[in-house]
């Protein structure tokens, strides 16, 4: 940041902060001139041959401009009316340089700076936030109030999510509202976000063009917002002397992730225009004399030296802020703060230039290598104390903070690199890491929505980055394996803040045969997450679930109980809700976060306990679960199920619950899941037990099992009867011993889901509508009631399990089930047992489930010693017999037992009177002529 050189006298150095041994030196940095930190110079030539022959980043260009020109028109003409309009506290008097929070807001400012500072937001939470105004509807020189369209509802602002500024969009007709300071959010930092991002722009263009007034604008913008900053303190800057401990405050924003979200791109902007700062921009009339009756455009008697000090103060703020107030070893907020604190750093210049010693490389090796402290992880250690070397996942909510830090850590790696210092290949785990959430993937390539998360798709940028480093690396082994995770990815996501696709990306995606194949089954011991595929060649075809506890090491885990989500005919049809508006709403923690929000049983309608987590354990599965890898051995192309116990343990209640989901294969379009719960309170009363599921869609009609439209009754259900249930909207109910069905309308592609209950005792279903899920991926319905059901059983749930057989049809392909139910059998303690009738085919599936394997079940002429048994038959005529976890069976002159004794799974196909077996041990069996 100098290009004057401080003498100082390095042996009088005594801190021990600066005297740590460094691992990098200014010579292990590529270059020391500006720009640097994403490209140089020479790298000009390349990216301008690029936008001429690249057509998607010839878009990127046209739209910059297409942005900024209007903008630069009129900063050209009048910078005032530019300038005037960030969000600073401008008034002589009320130049504030302290910030004092009380609970979510900061009433209390002090201080009294000479130029304005930088308006700091008055609360905390996200929602409630007022959108980004076009530059013209923002009041000048204003006092904090902020503008919004009359007709529009202020709500969550997204901080990084688009590359597009409101601030362009110029000359609106529509009225505008204004919304006085207090109550505008996060808006005032979403305002100088568009602003410094504004600068970010106009200073890509200017390294593009070369045109001065390009840089002129990114140099007003960031001057005087550098400028403000300089003067001001950090949020509560008494914190730690006050209360001790450590404090997560920001330096410009109430949190320090808010910081990182907001003004990132600023170093990047100042790196772009560097050289226009030093030769021109600080020698200029209008920095030295100021233009009159302007308070953003003083005139400045300090000199040049001293207003790129102001930078330096501003930087090293950032970055100490980062490191005395940020997150520790675990978690996201420690990457997200290292986000923009690198490259602040990367922006600095040599150490020798600073009287404190402190520069690029002193700052790079303290976020690199550290030391970690509680209030800051170094980046090698974060990466080692996250990232599962099993299976290369981070451990918070996989769809959102985990990917997202996935995404970070390889960015970081990336950008390390592209300034000389490259760990990308030096660290194995970052390489496992970076196509990780294949794990965590439906077939139609959208991520889970286990914890708080919204479902998304696989995070692209660490597969583009990846086959940009493996590409100039010469490996095209690792090219075409980012490639083929690419394919997963409907489109290439092109838009970022940062620009990454302009400046890295590979101009197309290398050509590759297909997709990285799914495995049948993924698991993650952190997540306490299961994974469960029947893959297809068409992703429409294929059938999915997971089945998830909330891991004890996982980050924003959500008290979900033992949750499923299940996808068919190429969508998530029961769906995770995700977390609501913000962290504090009492939807997000009575309802949506909790059991009542999730597909599961509350056991007598009692909520789970964050702080007393549920770990699922796998009791059997085949295929086998394998934390982190791919089992070893399919038994059927057609079957497969899981069997996992949870402990539902809370302050108010301990119960018991086991679940085995099933994938059942009828054709290559069609199949169905099973899914048997059982639940049961072990240290008090079963007064009842709740069976809850949510399918997304427009509506849903219940049939009795005939198919005749079931008349409900208008009973509610009782809001106080569970946590959350004040959040169910009951559209009617029915007390019920008889088998139904309900027929959930997607509302999309034509696309179903039939959830099928043979009959039981002592039940009220409830038909309702739950809150909205807008974490869901299909816009259209995100803003719609969820069609939910709820059946009550009285009593105990664990010797009268919930037995459901859910069918997803349409989008291609028919509805095949023609009903569920109980054939006649005498009742096993320990054993449920199903028919499932098909309509046309004259199938049947006899299904046998018991939790005492030891013991032998009956079931229409079956006799099974196991786990789980599914027997399928055309008319009379015998398909298949699929055997999970089992040690005999017999039926109608067909005997199989383990020769070892040891339990077994086999799969046994009679096709043209000759039966074939494909089994994990060694079996031995006996077929009566004939059958």
């Amino acid at each position: 940041m100098r290009k004057r050189l401080f003498i100082i006298t390095i042996g009088l150095v005594t801190n021990s902060a600066i005297a740590f041994a460094q691992q990098i030196t200014e010579s292990d940095f590529h270059t020391n001139t500006h720009p640097r930190v994403f490209v140089t110079l020479t790298d000009r030539p390349s990216i301008l041959e690029k936008i001429k022959n690249v057509g998607w980043t010839k878009d990127i260009y046209d739209a910059l401009k297409a942005e900024v020109d209007p903008i630069v028109a009129i900063h050209q003409k009048n910078p005032s009316f530019v300038i005037s309009r960030m969000q600073m506290h401008w008034e002589p008097g009320k130049r504030y340089t302290h910030f004092y929070t009380e609970g979510n807001f900061i009433p209390r400012r002090e201080g009294n700076a000479k130029y304005p500072t930088v308006r700091v937001t008055y609360g905390r939470a996200a929602s409630n936030s007022v959108p980004l105004a076009p530059l013209d509807k923002i009041i000048p020189y204003g006092d904090g109030s902020l503008t919004k369209p009359s007709a529009e509802q202020t709500g969550i602002v997204k901080l990084t999510d688009t590359n597009v500024n409101m601030l362009s969009q110029l000359g609106q007709t529509v009225c505008y509202d204004t919304v006085p300071f207090t109550k505008t959010g996060l808006g005032t930092e979403t305002t100088n976000r568009g602003f410094i991002h504004l600068a970010w722009k106009s200073s890509i263009l200017y390294y593009l063009t070369g045109e001065k007034n390009y840089a002129k604008l990114s140099a007003d913008i960031l001057w005087n917002f550098v400028r403000g900053a300089s003067q001001q303190e950090q949020v509560n800057p008494d914190w730690e002397t006050r209360n001790g401990g450590n404090c997560f405050n920001g330096y410009l924003s109430f949190e320090t992730l808010g910081d990182t979200r907001h003004f990132a791109t600023l170093p990047l902007a100042y790196d772009m225009i560097y050289n226009y700062l030093y030769d021109e921009y600080f020698d200029s009339k209008q920095f030295k004399q100021g233009i009159p009756g302007e308070m953003w455009a003083p005139a400045h008697p300090e000199g040049k030296e001293w207003a790129l000090e102001c930078f330096e103060i501003m930087f090293k703020r950032l970055i100490e802020n980062k490191l005395k107030r940020g997150g520790g070893l675990q978690g996201n907020w420690n990457m997200n703060e290292h986000q923009s604190a690198m490259l602040y750093a990367l922006a600095l210049d040599d150490d020798k230039y600073y009287a404190d010693g402190k520069g690029r490389a002193y700052y790079v090796n303290q976020l690199i290598y550290g030391p970690t402290t509680k209030t800051h992880g170094a980046y090698l250690d974060v990466l080692r104390a996250n990232i599962d070397p099993a299976t290369g996942l981070w451990p918070e909510a996989p769809g959102g903070y985990g990917q997202g830090s996935i995404g970070q850590l390889v960015r970081f790696g990336f950008i390390y690199y592209k300034n000389g210092l490259d760990f990308l290949s030096k660290d194995p785990l970052l390489n496992k890491a970076s196509g990780s959430m294949k794990q965590m993937l439906f077939p139609n390539g959208y991520v889970t929505n286990y914890g708080d998360a919204s479902y998304t798709t696989m995070n692209t940028e660490q597969l583009e980055l990846m086959m940009a480093y493996s590409h100039d690396k010469k490996d095209i082994v690792q090219e075409r394996k980012f490639a083929e995770l690419m394919k997963y990815a409907s489109q290439r996501n092109l838009d970022n803040e940062f620009y990454y696709s302009l400046f890295f990306y590979l101009p197309e995606v290398p050509q590759v045969n297909g997709k990285s194949r799914l495995a049948r089954t993924s698991y993650s011991s952190v997540y306490s997450l299961i994974f469960g595929r029947n893959n297809a060649p068409d992703y429409k075809d294929a059938l999915a679930f997971t089945l998830m506890g909330f891991g004890k090491d996982t980050g924003h885990r959500q008290p979900n109980g033992m949750n499923m989500e299940l996808y068919g005919r190429g969508h998530i049809l029961a769906p995770d809700q995700g977390v609501g508006q913000d962290y504090w709403g009492a939807d997000t923690h009575e309802y949506k976060i909790n059991v009542a929000g999730h597909n599961t049983v509350s056991p007598n309608g009692k909520g789970a306990d964050n702080e007393m987590p549920q770990n699922l354990e796998i009791v059997h599965a085949e295929p086998a679960v394998i934390d982190g890898g791919e089992p070893e051995k399919e038994i059927s192309p057609n079957h497969q199920y899981v069997d996992a116990v949870n402990h539902f343990y809370t302050k108010e209640i301990r119960a018991e619950q086991r679940r085995m989901l099933s994938i059942i294969r009828t054709s290559p379009q069609t199949g169905y899941f099973v899914d048997i719960f059982r639940s049961v309170v072990i240290d008090g009363d079963n007064k009842y037990h709740d069976y809850i599921y949510h399918n997304m869609g427009v509506g849903a009609e219940m049939f009795s099992s005939s198919g005749e439209p079931l008349q409900l009754t208008n009973l509610p259900l009782d809001s106080l009867s569970g946590k959350g249930y004040r959040y169910f909207n009951t559209l009617g109910s029915l007390a019920t011993d008889k088998a139904f069905f309900m027929d959930f309308h997607l509302g999309i592609d034509d696309t179903h889901m039939r959830m099928f209950m043979p009959e039981g005792e002592e039940r009220i279903v409830y038909q309702l509508n739950s809150l909205f899920n807008h974490r869901y991926y299909e816009s259209s319905l995100r803003k719609l009631p969820v069609p939910a059901l709820l059946v009550r059983q009285q009593g105990e749930a664990w010797n009268k399990p919930f037995v459901v057989v859910y069918e997803p049809y349409g989008n291609g392909a028919e509805a095949n089930i023609k009903s569920v139910y109980v054939g006649k059998t005498v009742a096993q303690e320990g054993v449920a047992k199903l028919t499932v009738e098909h309509k046309k085919s004259g199938r049947i599936d006899y299904i046998i489930h018991s939790i005492v394997p030891e013991k032998e079940a009956d079931y229409m002429g079956i006799r099974f010693k196991g786990t789980y048994c599914v027997v399928s038959f055309d008319g009379d005529l015998l398909l298949s017999i699929y055997v999970g976890n089992g040690k005999s069976l017999s039926m109608n002159g067909l005997t199989v037992n383990s020769v070892s004794g040891e339990a077994f799974n086999a799969l046994f196909e009679l096709r043209n009177g000759v039966l074939s077996y494909n089994s994990d041990k060694e079996v031995i069996y006996s077929l009566t002529k004939n059958e």
